[in-house]
């Protein structure tokens, strides 16, 4: 039998991809919320709380204050009936830390985007709380969680390149996106800035950035430039 299927064509989003290289975002990580489960780790917990204890106290000490604190907690955040309030007094600790402050929670991160590779289609992200290393994604299959925020002292608009320099300085030159990996001049955001650094004529500075000059960026904090 013939198969009279029709293979859906491909949509070429090569150009949204290119657009991405440059930006700045902040992506949402879900992370299991942690409960504390040593000593150490509780008094450093309840330190978070306001109540400090040293280090040398005895372990059914804290377990005591982290109960109470905890159970003090859950009662404010329900409805006072005897029913619930005799189950949240039958609860362990690791139980009721998990129905105070949940199962998982939502980390935010702030990155900019210093690389996009076309070959596997996905970008380069550098975090501003590790610099020394990035993490690739597929930002369109991920645009979902994560969302865009202007470089320092840029605002977001409808220009080409989706931003553009609040006080623009005298001169013409670009004052953000990614560092030129060869020169360190800010190459800006879009398809040109990944195919061509205008100050020092690198050719597609945004595959090079995390891969050929990664030890050139050890020697420089790209940190310092970004707003915490």
């Amino acid at each position: 039998m013939v198969n009279t299927r029709k293979r859906r064509s491909k949509v070429d989003d090569s150009a949204q991809r290119f657009a991405l290289f440059g930006i700045r975002l902040e992506m949402n990580f879900a992370s299991n919320v942690m409960v504390p489960n040593t000593k150490d780790k509780k008094i450093k917990y309840l330190m978070t709380q306001n109540v400090y204890l040293s280090k040398d106290v005895k372990a059914n000490v804290v377990n005591d204050k982290m109960r109470q604190l905890l159970t003090n907690h859950a009662n404010n955040a329900t409805i006072q009936t005897y029913q619930t309030l005799s189950s949240i007094k039958k609860l362990t600790i690791p139980a009721l830390f998990r129905k105070v402050h949940g199962t998982s929670k939502v980390i935010r991160r702030s990155g900019s985007v210093v690389g996009y590779f076309p070959a596997s289609r996905k970008h380069a992200v550098l975090f501003d709380d590790e610099q020394q290393h990035t993490v690739e994604f597929d930002l369109l299959k991920e645009k979902k969680h994560w969302v865009r925020i202007p470089w320092p002292n840029n605002k977001l608009d409808d220009s080409e390149v989706g931003e553009s320099q609040i006080n623009p300085p005298s001169l013409s030159y670009i004052t953000y996106g990614p560092e030129c990996p060869r020169c360190f001049v800010s190459l800006g955001i879009g398809h040109q800035a990944w195919t061509f650094c205008s100050m020092c004529h690198l050719n597609e500075p945004g595959v090079m950035w995390s891969t050929r000059f990664s030890s050139m960026r050890t020697e420089k904090s790209y940190a310092d430039d970004v707003e915490k």
